[in-house]
C-alpha cells in the first residue's frame, strides 16, 4: 500500500484498492464528516491528477519499449489489389488479349501459329522471324497453348481487362550500424525513469497531504486561541466598566479594553477566513466537496504523522544516501539516453544490411472473378546494403550536437549529486531544529497561563494596569500560537525525512511553517504568514501557510496596536 514503492504494479495495486474503498458516510445526526490523516491521504491517493499524468508518462514509455523492441523482429506485410483496365494500348494488337475498347477477338477463323523452336543451324533472320510470329501468336491459335513455345502469354497481363494481385513482403534487419541497440537502451531507460516520476510524485502527494492536514489543524487551532484572547478581552472590558461604574477604574481603562476589544473581533474574522481558505485546500485535495464540513480526527498534540502514514511510507524510503534519491537515479537515465541518442547520431554513417523476400499471386483473367487457375505465383529473395558515401557533414552534425547534450546531462547528474548530499543534511538539520523548538516551548504555555492569570488578578485588586494584562494575554497567545506551528512543523519534517529517498531536492522548505513569524510577532507583531510563503520559495505548501497565518498575523498586529503599547 505503500505510495512511495518503486515497484509500478504495487503502485497501480495499491491506486486500486484505494478507489474501490468506500467513502464514510456523515453520521446520523448530520455533523461533520470524520477525516483521519491515513483517509485523507488515500483519497488523494485515488483522484490525484498529478500521479495519474505520471502514470500514463509510464504507459508512454512502455509502448516506445515495445516499438524499440520490435525493430529486432521481421517485419511481414501483405497487400491485395484489383485493376480494371478501361483503355488498354494492346487493344488492337494481335486480335486478342480482350483489353478494353478494342472489340472481341475474331472467333470464326483460327490462323495457324506455329510454335518456336530454337535451331542454330537456321540463319539469324529467319530464326528472329520465326520468333516474332511466336510472340505475336494469339491464345487459342493453331499452336498447342498458343504464344511463345506454348507458353500462353496472355498470362503476362499484356492488355487484359482485370489483374489482380496478392503479396507479402518480409524484411529482415542484420545491421543497423548500433541504431536498434541504441533505441532499446533509450527506451528502458524512459520507461526507468517514468516508473520513477511515478514513486516521486506519490511521495510528494503525501507531503502536500500531510502539510494540507496539518495546516489546517494549525489553522483551527489558531481560530481557537483567538476566540479566546476575544473571550479574555470582553472578560477584560466586563472588569473595566465594572469598575468604572463603582469608581475603581478609569475611563481611560474602559476605551482601551474596549479598543482591545474591537481589534480581537477583526482578528478572529482574519483568523478564521484563514481557517477556511485552509480547509478548502485539503478538501480538494482529498476530493471532497468543499462547501462539507469535515472534522479532522488526527490530532496535532501527538507523534500520529508517522504512525499514521505507516503503510505509506516504504520501509527504505528513509535512505539518505544520494545514491540512492529519486532525482540522482533520474539523472542517471537521463545520462543513458544521452548516451543512446550519440550511439543513433553515429549509426547514420554506418552500412545498414538486411534481407527482403517478396511473395506475389497475380492473375489476368477474361472475367471479373479469376479461378484458381488464373494465378501465378512469384517469390524473390534479396539482400540489401545501404552505404552512406557523402551526405555533406549531417552525420557529422547530430554526433556533435548528441554529444554535447551527454555532457549537459553528466554535468546536471554530477550536480544533482551534490544537492542530494546537501538536502539530505538540510532535512536531518530541519528535524533536529523543529524537534528544538518544541521541545522547547514545552513549558511556555503553562507560564504564560499562570502570568496572565496573575495580571487579571493584580488588575482586579487595582495594583497592576490594563497593559499588563494585554500584555500578558498576548503573550498567551503567541506561546499557545508557537507551540501549534511547532507541533505542526516537527511532525511535517518527520514524515519528508522519512521519505526523503523519494522526493524531489529541496521539497522540504514548506516544515518551516511560520518559523519567522514566530521570532517577531512578539516584538513587532508581524506574525507568520507573509514569512512562510517567502520561506517556502514560492511552493504550494507555503502558499497554504501564507493563507492559514494570516489571521494569527493580523491577531497579533492588532493586539500590538492596542492599550498599552
Amino acid at each position: 500500500m505503500a505510495i512511495g514503492s518503486r515497484s509500478g504494479p504495487a503502485l497501480a495495486l495499491a491506486l486500486a484498492l484505494c478507489a474501490c474503498v468506500a467513502a464514510p458516510a456523515r453520521s446520523q445526526t448530520g455533523g461533520p464528516r470524520p477525516l483521519s490523516l491515513e483517509e485523507a491521504v488515500e483519497r488523494a491517493a485515488a483522484s490525484s491528477e498529478v500521479v495519474q499524468a505520471a502514470r500514463g508518462g509510464v504507459t508512454t514509455a512502455r509502448g516506445q519499449q515495445i516499438g524499440a523492441r520490435a525493430e529486432r523482429l521481421p517485419q511481414v506485410n501483405s497487400s491485395l489489389g484489383y485493376t480494371r483496365t478501361v483503355i488498354s494500348q494492346f487493344a488492337g494488337a494481335g486480335g486478342g488479349g480482350g483489353g478494353g475498347g478494342g472489340g472481341s477477338p475474331d472467333t470464326t477463323q483460327v490462323p495457324a501459329c506455329p510454335a518456336y523452336v530454337p535451331n542454330p543451324a537456321l540463319p539469324l533472320e529467319q530464326r528472329v522471324a520465326l520468333l516474332e510470329a511466336a510472340v505475336l501468336c494469339p491464345p487459342g491459335s493453331g499452336a498447342p497453348g498458343g504464344g511463345l513455345g506454348g507458353i500462353d502469354i496472355s498470362r503476362a497481363g499484356f492488355g487484359s481487362t482485370n489483374a489482380y494481385s496478392l503479396g507479402l513482403s518480409l524484411s529482415q534487419s542484420l545491421y543497423s550500424g548500433g541504431r536498434i541497440g541504441a533505441q532499446n537502451r533509450i527506451a528502458e531507460a524512459s520507461l526507468t525513469s517514468a516508473e520513477l516520476e511515478v514513486t516521486a510524485q506519490g511521495a510528494q502527494l503525501v507531503v502536500d497531504v500531510t502539510e494540507a492536514y496539518y495546516d489546517a489543524l494549525l489553522s483551527a487551532r489558531l481560530l481557537e486561541i483567538a476566540e479566546g484572547s476575544l473571550a479574555q478581552a470582553e472578560e477584560t472590558l466586563r472588569l473595566s466598566e465594572l469598575g468604572f461604574q463603582v469608581g475603581d477604574k478609569a475611563e481611560f481603562d474602559v476605551l482601551r479594553a474596549r479598543v482591545a476589544r474591537n481589534n480581537q473581533r477583526n482578528a478572529v474574522l482574519q483568523t478564521r477566513s484563514s481557517r477556511d481558505l485552509a480547509f478548502f485546500t485539503l478538501k480538494q485535495l482529498v476530493d471532497l466537496p468543499l462547501d462539507e464540513p469535515v472534522q479532522l480526527t488526527t490530532p496535532l498534540t501527538a507523534d500520529a504523522s508517522t504512525a499514521a502514514l505507516t503503510d505509506w511510507i516504504p520501509p527504505a524510503a528513509g535512505d539518505t544516501a544520494a545514491a540512492a534519491r529519486v532525482t540522482v537515479l533520474q539523472a542517471e537515465q537521463t545520462v543513458r539516453i544521452q548516451e543512446g541518442q550519440v550511439a543513433i547520431a553515429r549509426s547514420q554513417g554506418r552500412p545498414n544490411v538486411s534481407v527482403v523476400s517478396n511473395y506475389g499471386l497475380t492473375a489476368y483473367p477474361q472475367d471479373l472473378l479469376p479461378r484458381r487457375s488464373d494465378f501465378a505465383d512469384n517469390l524473390t529473395v534479396g539482400l540489401q546494403v545501404s552505404v552512406p558515401v557523402f551526405d555533406g557533414g549531417r552525420v557529422r552534425g547530430s554526433v556533435v550536437q548528441a554529444q554535447g547534450g551527454l555532457e549537459q546531462a553528466r554535468a546536471r547528474l554530477a550536480q544533482t549529486r551534490e544537492g542530494a548530499v546537501l538536502d539530505a543534511r538540510s532535512r536531518v538539520e530541519a528535524v533536529e531544529t523543529a524537534l528544538a523548538t518544541f521541545q522547547s516551548t514545552a513549558g511556555s504555555v503553562e507560564e504564560a497561563q499562570r502570568a496572565y492569570e496573575v495580571a487579571q488578578l493584580r488588575y482586579q485588586q487595582g495594583i497592576s494596569t490594563l497593559i499588563e494584562v494585554n500584555d500578558a494575554r498576548i503573550a498567551l497567545d503567541q506561546a499557545q500560537a508557537d507551540r501549534a506551528r511547532a507541533a505542526r512543523n516537527l511532525y511535517v519534517a518527520r514524515v519528508q525525512l522519512r521519505l526523503i529517498r523519494d522526493l524531489p531536492l529541496g521539497a522540504g522548505g514548506a516544515a518551516s511553517f511560520g518559523a519567522a513569524g514566530t521570532a517577531g510577532a512578539s516584538s513587532t507583531g508581524a506574525g507568520f504568514g507573509g514569512a512562510t510563503g517567502a520561506a517556502t520559495g514560492g511552493s504550494a505548501a507555503g502558499a497554504r501557510g501564507g493563507a492559514a497565518g494570516a489571521g494569527a498575523a493580523g491577531a497579533a498586529r492588532n493586539q500590538g496596536t492596542g492599550p498599552g503599547r
